[in-house]
């Protein structure tokens, strides 16, 4: 686990020390809980000056130091603040990278605490169909939004040659559907070696607004899932791309992955 590696690391040097999240969860610590407590005040408005990912303040006997964007480091130390600094930049070349994948910081007004569900689909043969989703919806709901992401393409000749970024109202549900539309190619045994496919994410409706503005970050995280999905496809169906859907696990897991990725994106971008 990466926590002890990082406390191993921290140990050669330091023994009074605290991994922190932002929201002040404890990862590790070596620090009494009341002697760590008082620390919190400063570290929140730290925070609050927004302090930059690989910065450090001194306050003797206590030395924070910002990892990433959500991981803090809480040293109770005399030492000299060349070796502090020193062990620190050796801690974030080798551990920073990864602390930021596994602990990314999340926020409770983020663009993930408007989605509601999303669906991947693909236009196969028989038509469209939902080939994964997220959250567990009643399957007749999700093969009506599958099929509604999809019908946007209806007036393409050639499909989803682009790839494009939709707002869809379903006004009779109040829902807003992003929709990004993209083709999955090189497909040997499809009409035009490829299939139409969409990511739907549905919220409702009233928040329109605010997802209007965030377009340009929403495009981003629908481009980089849709390569991921597209990889999940080739690699599940690589003997038959038209076989039944056997096994939704990859693609939900993909869709899973977006959602927490749209929990670190904060509304007031």
């Amino acid at each position: 686990m990466i926590i002890n590696d990082c406390a191993a690391f921290i140990e050669k040097t330091m023994s009074k020390y605290a991994i922190t999240l932002s929201d002040g969860t404890i990862l590790k610590t070596t620090i009494k809980s009341e002697v760590l407590k008082k620390t919190f005040p400063i570290l929140k408005k730290l925070l609050k000056d927004q302090i930059p990912a690989g910065s450090s303040f001194f306050k003797a006997p206590v030395v924070f130091f910002r990892v990433t964007d959500n991981v803090i480091i809480i040293l109770l130390t005399n030492e000299k603040e060349n070796i502090i600094l020193s062990m620190f930049e050796l801690f974030s070349a080798k551990y920073s990278e990864q602390l930021a994948q596994e602990y990314p910081r999340t926020f409770e007004n983020s663009l993930g605490s408007l989605a509601k569900f999303s669906i991947f689909s693909a236009a196969r043969k028989l038509g469209p169909e939902p080939i994964g989703w997220w959250e567990d919806i009643d399957y007749d709901i999700i093969f009506k939004y599958s099929t509604a992401s999809l019908l946007l393409l209806v007036n393409e000749v050639r499909g989803a040659t682009h790839r494009t970024l939709n707002f869809h109202p379903f006004i009779a549900d109040q829902y807003l559907g992003i929709v990004f539309l993209f083709q999955i190619e090189n497909l040997k045994e499809a009409r035009g070696k490829a299939f139409d496919a969409s990511i739907l994410i549905m919220t409702d409706y009233q928040f329109r607004n605010t997802i209007y503005k965030m377009h340009t970050v929403l495009e981003k995280i629908l481009n980089e899932t849709s390569d991921k999905l597209i990889d999940a496809f080739k690699s599940e169906f690589d003997d038959d791309y038209e076989a039944f859907v056997s096994n939704r696990k990859p693609f939900r897991q993909i869709l899973q992955e977006m959602h927490k990725k749209l929990k670190t994106i904060p509304l007031n971008l």
